[in-house]
């Protein structure tokens, strides 16, 4: 299963609990919380390193370069916003 599905998978088992995690739940976020920041990583190496550097090229080479858009804030469940839209 791909990562974001593993994590939304445990934050819903989680979510709205008022006891302690159980074992399985506390081995899934200690599996869980080196690939996310290993991911996290990935990422922002890909925005502040080589998209700048592909950026460089295509504007040498006279091309429109990639903005990344910023991130939108996820409001409820499922990225919707309060308003359910």
């Amino acid at each position: 299963m791909p990562l974001p599905n593993q994590v939304q998978d445990l934050l819903d088992d989680l979510d709205g609990f008022v006891a302690a995690p159980t074992e399985h739940q506390k081995e899934k976020l200690a599996e869980l919380t080196p690939l996310v920041n290993d991911a996290s990583a990935q990422v922002k190496k890909m925005a502040e390193v080589e998209l700048p550097a592909l950026n460089k090229k295509m504007n040498d080479a006279g091309i429109p370069h990639i903005v990344p858009a910023p991130p939108q804030p996820r409001g409820g469940r499922g990225g919707e916003d309060e308003s359910g839209q």
